[in-house]
């Protein structure tokens, strides 16, 4: 187990300063957009100051399963890779990072290559391989935001183990399975397949059948593209 840090006396002056420094990166009267560099450099620096002892780092020990199975449990790979976290309220940028997609557990791996478990509820949200995840009312743990506009589309990520058994030996592989939700009218709906999709957009529906057929996309070859696609174009002709 991973031994708990408590934070510095000094971080109450850094609090007091990033606070001070956002306060003043805040946009003038006329101007709608604030300047991002005193607040990076000001978080830059609470970073730098707190070191190894900073928030983030006071977590859980993330121990590896060293169970008998092909494939591995992260979303994308397996090997720790740099990507942004909202913790505690505050920007990690450049942060080495796992998701555990068994667990729905985000890791951090620090300096020392130890891995850490962060608290799901202090991660507000994370950007890992360009896909961002949030929290959502639907459920515990993170969504992939996949398609952001009036129609909203979600993925929830999940992998899990097969076992299948060949002339009595028994083989466990790791398995994708994603479920797709749509957000439309500030109401979430589960999307197990194509009908289900163009019958929630009923208004455009013979268009976005169209659009399918047109462009030629397949549903079954491709259902999270069809979807992201679908969604695009929806929310481009509902203007």
């Amino acid at each position: 187990m991973r031994k708990l840090l408590m934070p510095p006396r000094g971080s109450i002056f850094i609090y007091a300063f990033l606070s001070f420094s956002i306060a003043m990166g805040q946009p003038s009267a006329g101007n709608s957009t604030p300047p991002a560099q005193p607040i990076d450099s000001a978080t830059s620096l609470y970073h730098k100051y707190l070191g190894d002892e900073d928030p983030i780092f006071n977590g859980t020990e993330h121990l590896v399963s060293d169970a008998n199975f092909r494939g591995f449990s992260y979303f994308q790979s397996a090997t720790a890779t740099k990507g942004f976290v909202l913790y505690d309220e505050l920007p990690y940028k450049d942060m080495d990072l796992l998701y555990d997609l068994m667990t729905d557990q985000l890791v951090l791996q620090d300096k020392a290559q130890y891995l850490i478990t962060l608290r799901t509820d202090k991660v507000g949200s994370f950007t890992l391989f360009g896909h961002q995840f949030i929290h959502t009312p639907l459920g515990p743990g993170f969504y992939d935001m996949l398609y952001s506009g009036r129609l909203t589309i979600l993925a929830k990520r999940t992998k899990v183990i097969e076992k299948t058994i060949d002339a009595g030996e028994i083989t466990r592989t790791v398995v994708s399975k994603d479920y797709y939700y749509a957000l439309l009218n500030d109401k979430y709906y589960p999307l197990p397949n194509e009908s289900r999709l163009l019958d929630l957009l009923a208004d455009k529906k013979r268009e976005c059948r169209l659009y399918l057929r047109t462009n030629k996309i397949k549903y079954n070859k491709d259902p999270e593209q069809a979807i992201i696609s679908i969604a695009g174009y929806y929310n481009q002709i509902s203007r």
